[in-house]
Formats: C-alpha cells, structure tokens, sequence
C-alpha cells in the first residue's frame, strides 16, 4: 500500500514578527513544508544545494523573519543567505542564476556530458588497450567542446568499469550491448542519465551537431575493397535449376559477395547481408569482392502457436509466482497455481471451477484443476515448514531487516457452524458467539507481515507474549531485536504493562484506557506541535491534521510515560486523548504519527476480505480438546456446577430484590391511603352540600377497598418473600459443599469442546497475504501516475485479470493484453508506460521456461478475427 499520511515536526513556528508561516519537515527529513495558516503553500527538497531550498531561504530572510531562527531551522549562515536574497529583489536572472548554482556553476563534467560516456561506454571498451581515458577526452571534446582532465574523469570510468566486471549496465539497451551503436552521438544518448532523464529537445537546442546519422559499428567485421566499413550491402535472391538459390550483395555497382545454396529461400532480401541468419563465412576473392557461403542451417524446432489467452494479466505477477514456486522445491508448483488463482479473484479451492485451465497450463505450467485432489494437496502441504518458508519470503518481499515498528491487531471470524467451538466477542454482530481468533501483526506501512489462527481460550494478553516469540523464530529474528507494538486498548492492564518494562527487547504503545479531558487545555504546558497530511482522492488533496502534546510521566505506574494529545481535525473539531507508552526516549512526534495512522491496517481488513478472501474457513475440520492438552497452559476457573449453583442464587436474589421493593411501595402507599381515610372520618362542615359529602364518601370506600387488598396482596408476598429465603439458606449450603474452581482444560473436555483445525486455513491466508502485498506493491507505480484514489485499484485489478494474445516463441514471449474496459487516451498512456517499466525489470515466464516476457498493450484493431468451423 502506498502511503498517503506523512507526519511532520515542526522547525520553525510563529511569532510576533511571523505570525503566519510555518515550515515542518517530514519524517524521512528529506522535505521542507511550507505552511500560510493552515493551508500548505510549498514542499521543497531538504536539500542545501537544492534551487528550490535556496529560493525558499532567499524568500523567508526577505519577509523579515528572525534571522536566528532561520539559521536554527535551515542550517544556513545568515550571510549566505542575505546573499542569496540580495540575488532575488535584485531581479538580474544571470546574477541569480550564478549566486545560487554556487560552486556547481564551474562544473564542467556536466550530467550531459556524463549520459554521453555512460551511453557509448560499450563503444570506448571495444576499441581496446588502456588509454580509454585519453580517447573518451578527445571525443567529448569533439562533440561538446569541453576539455576535461583524466582527474575528473577518474570516478565515472571507475564506476563504469566496476558495473562491467558485475554484468552489462542494466541502463543500456540490447544494442548497445552487442556493440552494434558507433561513437556517433544520439540524442538518446545524451538524454539518459543514470536513471533520470534531461530533455532531448533541449540537449539539440544547445548541440545542433547530435543531429548526425548513426553509422552501425560492427567491430569485428573485415573491411573490404569497395564497401565501406560499418556500411552493409543488400541482397538479391534468385533461384536457379536444381532448387538452388543464388543471392548477391552488390556494393557501388560491383558484386561484393555471392552465397549459394539450397536453404537461401529462407532469407530476406529487403535485410542486408550480415543480418541474415546464419551469418556469412569468408572464402576467398578478387579485388573486386569476396565470395561467402553461408553456414550450415539445422532444422528449427516447431514455433509454439500463438493464440488468445484468457487470464493473461496474472502474468504481471510473474515475479512472485516464480519465487513462490521456488520457495519450496516439494509443493511450490501448486503454491503457485494457487496465489495465481487468488489474483484471478479465486478466493477458494471451489471458485477455482470458473477459471479457464487451458489456458492457466499454457502461463503456469502443468496445474491440478480436480477440486477434490487440490484439497488433498493442500492438506498434505500445509505444514510448519512450508508456512515458515512462506512468512520468510513475504518479510523479504516488504523488506523488513531494519522495520521494528509492527501494528497488533486481532481479527476476528464468526464461525456459524455446528461444531462446539468456543464464543468469544463478534464485532461484526455486537455480541459474544462462537468465534476464531486472528491475531495479526502489520508493518509501520499497513502491510500483514506474520499472524496466528486461534480461538477464545485465553486472552489476547495472555497470547501475546507467545506470539511474539513464534513471529521472531519464524522470521529468524534475533532475541535482541528492540521491537515497538502499536495496539488497541485490549491490552490495558497494569500487570500486563509491568510484563512489557521487564522485557528490554519489546516496547509499547497504547491508548490510555477511560481517559478524560481534566478541564481547558492548558497551553502553557505544551511540549511541541506536529501536523500530519493525509491525501484523500489523489496526491496533492491534503487534509491536514494539526497536533498539540504535552509529554509528562503517568502517575498510575511509575516507568510509564504519557502523552496527551490535542488533536484538531480539517473541519476544526477537537478531541483530547492520552497515548501510553514504556519508551521514555522515543521522538513524541514519531509515537503520535504511529498511534494516529493505525487507520493503515485497520481499514485493510475489509479489503483483503472482499477481494482476497480473508475470511474464508478454507476446513471445517475440528480439533477436540482432550488432544491439545499438551499444548496449551492449563488454569483454574469456576466449575460448571459452581457456576450454575452461583446463577441460580443470583435469579433468586433477583427475584427477593423485586418482591422486597414491591412491598416497600406498597406499605408506603397504605400508609398515606389510612392516613386520608382518618381525614375523611371526620364530620363534615355544617351547612356542606349533600354533593360534596357524597364524593366524600365515595373516596372513603374506594381507599377502604385499596387498604384491603393492599392486605391480602402483602400476605402473599410476604410468604413468597420467605419461600425464597429458605431457598437461598439451602443454596447457600449446596455452595458450601460444591468445588469451586476446577481445571479449564479438564471442564472443556467434558463440554467435548472443539477447537477449529486452523491448519490449510493458514497455509492460505499466507498466500493470500502475500497477495495482497504483491498487488499493492505492483500497484504503486501506476497509483502514482494514475493519482486518482478512488479507482485506481479497479482499473488495475481489471488490467490483472483481462485477457488477451499470447505470442510465445522458443526464447522469448510476448504478451499482447487486451482489457475489457475502453481506456481513454490519458489513462491508456499511463497504462503503457506502466507496462514499459514493467519490461525494464526483464519479468520472466512462471511456467518453468525462464523466457523472458514482453508487455504491450493491444487494440482490438491490432488483430484479425477469424471462425474456422468443422
């Protein structure tokens, strides 16, 4: 996954003579960015000799800024810096242009110059002896008119001579490789430079004479009377009596030489002479020309047909399927069949029926398509070892020698089945139910690099501490190796926090578990700021998060540190958390951008779900616990019959709360009721009118009544009030008499609990994961030229998975990919360039051949259609 969130420090803040600018710098320390407020007014390289960075100075020393602090942030002297700005409000582009290139101004070995030896290195080589160095001063001061010294030349011809002991140059084409480009110069030549590229436009511009035609130089060849050296005749084919062909190579009129034999049909007489197959073979001649005669010409084998191929895009994936195959020498062909069919979108052993296994053979090599046999396969395969050889080559692929920062967060499936595994707590449902346990562990950038298939037998802080020792044998990690783990709050126990400060080899950072903001935010505390830009729908769509810390001591443990975080969204919203971590001498800034990012991982899951099928069971075969009880660390818990006996004095005691409460109310009530019924005893006033006293007597019955099954409902009550008390007496004795706690192993073996046999489940999830990263890291070259976020993983997954022709050969294969969807022209130019970066790493065919592939992207134009019906 490529990142789209960087986290900056803050170098430079405001004050009274800067009350808008900010410059941060990012956390690989190579870029400068610019702030106005809270937009983002420039990024520049952190680079002193960068233009960029010497403008940007230039600008904040002529806005005025306190030249001290200026000084602090950009490491430059303030002299130079009043020289430079002097050099902008001065307006002259040649004093500026001098002023800012410095020393480099009288640099001489220019990066023109340097492509031009690098281009014809191959060249120089050829023409022998030692004294390369004089000839490659004399010919750039013919092309360029510089004369340099051998001094200044003595690097770049001690690196191009080390690169040609390890190989040919990776830059260099095929031509220049087989010495067939002379010392001429090319614009193409002038315009490559280790792996960047100046303007062939403009290197004309300065050197009209690159214009010149490029004369082939074959080196070996033998000069003859009448053709010129590098200059290669045509040739004239015809045939005589017998069969035999006669062809002719004719220089200025005169034949040059004469080849004849039965094998000449085969040759193209539009190709000059020496570029025929079969090369030529001098014999003899006269002063006019030489005869040849060609080499003997064995029989080719067949060409491998060339046809249409669904599933082609999978190809692009050439290079993890071949690594993956030879991972592992006993079971790496189906491993292979399998990651390819994950790419397809065949996320299970079943969906694999709606593949095309024809044309899966001709890519992959000999595959397994029976779904039973597969099964099969899978079982025998997925052991220890082959899942060790798999995590190892995932962490190669992600590089991780000098990652120590790894993401925990555990992952879980709910299991619908009949089988009686045990119920742990479903996010996806809201309630505690029958569960599997993943427990992943992802990079600093969000990539899955080791997990673990469990159930809900023990707590994820009791199963850590083993996890984490199991990743670092897997992995071949040492000991020693100071990790960092970014978790949730699922962690949150001071015993378990104690566990973390006494191992030296593992660090932790966590939220601070029930923490409330203590009243205003006291800004005079603050220990530093930060911002963290995030990109939402392409590169330069930044949304900024703003950050204020304070970094204090946590009162709680001694040993632990706190930081409490202000964090400010882009719409202005606040929120006030609490990071807990034991590393006391960690950057703040890097806890926080680590804590505030796990989104990376977090939001992974759902995407490795629905597109590489994470959730998958993959085996519903179980495991019983009466054979793990060697594997797992047995503990005392309550007993079943406890528990029961506890449940059932709890629903009584339920039941006394209710009926005692009831009867308090009721008791309250009759009081006020006989309390109104004396009132109403009393004789009314003389003179009262008849229906006054009516209503009064009315009232007085409709209480008396009330008080009289007030009485008779309070007597059941109060029997049913005693019932329970004699019940809870005799619970109470039964509870005495129970066993209270009782081994866990030993009651889950009673209950025939069953654990899910997690074992084929893990063997693809590895492949799966490795998947999903081989996607993601094919993906980033075309994300960011594409720069579109919000589709750029579809319109790549449509790429991976379309069809097209297949053009193979004995020793080459060319791959004519043929997507579903109509490209417009901008993304069809990404797109082909893409595929050019793609056969610039020279891929090679997974089945087995080593061929090397060829990428291109076809139209349907390209081709005709023809139906040939039996």
């Amino acid at each position: 996954m490529m990142e789209t969130n960087t986290s900056l420090q803050l170098i430079l803040g405001t004050d009274k003579r800067n009350p808008c600018l900010e410059v941060y710098q990012d956390e690989s320390e190579q870029h400068l960015h610019v702030y106005y407020g809270f937009e983002l007014l420039e990024v520049v390289p952190n680079d002193r000799e960068a233009m960029a960075f010497k403008l940007l100075a230039a600008q904040l020393y002529n806005a005025g800024l306190k030249v001290k602090a200026l000084e602090q942030a950009l490491q430059v002297n303030h002299k130079t810096m009043a020289r430079w700005g002097e050099a902008v409000r001065g307006g002259d582009p040649e004093e500026l242009a001098r002023v800012l290139l410095g020393r480099q101004r009288r640099r001489k070995l220019s990066s023109w110059i340097q492509a031009y030896i690098r281009k014809h290195w191959a060249e120089i080589q050829a023409g022998g002896g030692r004294d390369y160095s004089r000839r490659t001063r004399q010919e750039v001061e013919r092309v360029f008119g510089v004369k340099l010294s051998g001094e200044t030349l003595r690097p770049l011809l001690k690196e191009l001579r080390a690169v040609t002991q390890r190989g040919p140059v990776a830059s260099a084409s095929a031509a220049d490789a087989a010495g067939l480009e002379a010392l001429s110069p090319t614009p193409a030549a002038v315009a490559v430079v280790a792996g960047t590229a100046e303007e062939p436009e403009e290197v004309l511009e300065l050197f009209p004479e690159l214009l010149g035609p490029v004369v082939p130089d074959r080196g070996t060849e033998i000069e003859e009377p009448g053709l010129v050296k590098g200059e290669v005749p045509p040739l004239e084919i015809s045939v005589l009596e017998g069969g035999q062909a006669r062809a002719e190579a004719s220089q200025n009129g005169e034949i040059a030489c004469v080849m004849e034999g039965e094998n000449l049909g085969a040759m193209d007489s539009s190709k000059p002479a020496l570029q025929q197959p079969g090369g030529l073979i001098l014999e003899g001649g006269n002063g006019t020309g030489l005869t040849r005669k060609l080499t003997p010409v064995l029989a080719a084998p067949p060409q491998p047909q060339t046809m249409y191929c669904d599933h082609l895009g999978v190809l692009l994936f050439c290079g993890v399927l071949l690594e993956v195959s030879g991972a592992l020498a006993d079971c790496g062909e189906m491993l292979k069949q399998w990651l390819a069919c994950i790419f397809l979108g065949a996320v299970n052993i079943e969906q694999t029926k709606y593949l095309n296994w024809n044309d899966l053979n001709e890519l992959l090599g000999p595959v397994v398509r029976s779904p039973k046999t597969q099964r099969r396969q899978l079982t025998q395969s997925a052991h220890e070892a082959t899942v060790k050889a798999l995590f190892q080559l995932n962490a190669r692929r992600l590089e991780t020698k000098a990652n120590t920062d790894l993401y925990l967060d555990p992952h879980t499936k709910h299991y619908t089945g009949m089988q009686a595994v045990l119920k742990g707590w479903c996010p996806g449902i809201g309630h505690a139910d029958k569960a599997m346990h993943c427990d992943f562990l992802h990079t600093a950038r969000g990539e899955p690099l080791y997990f673990e298939l469990t159930d809900n037998y023990a707590d994820l802080r009791e199963r850590l501490p083993g996890l984490m020792e199991r990743c670092r044998q897997t992995l071949d990690w040492p000991h020693d190796r100071v990790l960092t783990l970014i978790v949730d709050r699922a962690v949150f126990s001071l015993d378990f926090f104690s566990g973390i400060r006494a191992n030296p080899a593992l660090h932790l950072i966590t939220w601070e578990k029930g923490y409330e903001a203590q009243g205003s935010w006291p800004a005079e505390k603050v220990s530093g700021k930060m911002v963290i830009e995030r990109s939402r729908n392409r590169a330069n769509d930044k949304r900024i998060y703003r950050f204020e810390y304070i970094d204090e001591s946590w009162n709680r443990q001694p040993g632990m540190r706190r930081l409490r975080v202000r964090a400010t969204n882009p719409e202005g919203r606040t929120v006030e958390l609490a990071i807990l971590t034991d590393d006391l001498t960690r950057a703040a800034v890097e806890i926080i951008g680590l804590m505030f990012q796990r989104w990376l991982q977090e939001n992974d899951f759902k995407y490795q779900i629905k597109h590489f099928g994470l959730n998958q069971i993959v085996s519903y075969q179980v495991v019983p616990y009466d054979q793990l009880l060697k594997q797992l660390n047995d503990r005392q818990v309550e007993s079943e019959a406890y528990r029961a006996l506890t449940d059932q004095r709890r629903g009584l005691r339920r039941q006394q709360g209710h009926l005692l409460v009831e009867q308090e109310q009721s008791s309250r009530h009759a009081a006020t009721r006989q309390k109104r019924l004396e009132q109403l005893a009393v004789v009314g006033m003389a003179g009262e009118l008849p229906e006054l006293t009516a209503q009064r007597e009315l009232e007085r019955h409709q209480l008396m009544a009330a008080q009289t099954r007030h009485q008779t409902t309070s007597q059941s009550r109060t029997a049913k009030i005693a019932d329970l008390n004699g019940k809870l007496a005799a619970l109470e004795v039964l509870l005495a008499k129970t066993q209270k706690e009782v081994s866990r192993l030993t009651m889950l073996v009673a209950q025939n609990k069953v654990r899910l046999d997690s074992r084929n489940k893990r063997l693809m999830d590895v492949l799966k994961v490795i998947a999903r990263n081989s996607f993601y890291k094919a993906l980033a070259p075309f994300k960011q030229d594409y720069n579109n976020y919000r589709d750029d993983h579809d319109y790549f997954r449509q790429l991976t998975r379309c069809g097209g022709v297949l053009e193979p050969s004995t020793t080459h294969v060319t791959v004519h990919l043929l997507p579903r969807v109509n490209y417009p022209k901008k993304l069809r130019k990404i797109v082909e360039r893409y595929l050019e970066q793609v056969n610039q790493r020279e891929p090679k065919m997974p089945d087995g051949s080593e061929r090397p592939l060829s990428f291109r992207l076809a139209k349907r134009s390209d081709f005709k259609l023809t139906l040939s019906r039996s």
